[in-house]
């Protein structure tokens, strides 16, 4: 059973977070046990740029991949640069907080199973 973090204000999320930027803070802070500042500045900083992003979205959503410059030509639309900084801010805060995904395996031969016998192991000849 992992260790729960006390809900101390140092790990509460920050004032101003959508809904899923506060879901992301509390389901890293509750399954990591997150609770040192940095990680804490860098969990911050991702659910912000998540922020930011969700932002871009909604903007070239409402106008289109594209806009008109001041001549009347096609361009992309200035937020797609936006959504593309916010992306990769948050991927980089959440790959310097360092959270293994996935546990690492050991390594050598994987373990003998408990009762196995060296004839069952390498089949009965």
């Amino acid at each position: 059973m992992k260790k729960q973090p006390a809900r101390t204000p140092a790990n509460r999320p920050p004032s101003g977070l959508s809904p899923e930027a506060v879901e992301l803070w509390t389901g890293v802070v509750r399954e990591f046990c997150l609770d040192d500042p940095a990680g804490l500045k860098l969990l911050q900083t991702a659910c912000e740029a998540l922020d930011w992003l969700r932002k871009a979205e909604a903007v070239v959503q409402a106008d289109g991949l594209t806009v008109k410059d001041r001549y009347g030509a096609l361009r992309g639309h200035p937020m797609l640069a936006t959504m593309r900084d916010c992306r990769a801010a948050l991927i980089l805060s959440l790959h310097r907080l360092n959270l293994d995904i996935e546990p690492q395996k050991a390594i050598g031969r994987p373990p003998i199973p408990i009762g196995a016998t060296l004839a069952s192991i390498r089949g009965s000849r």
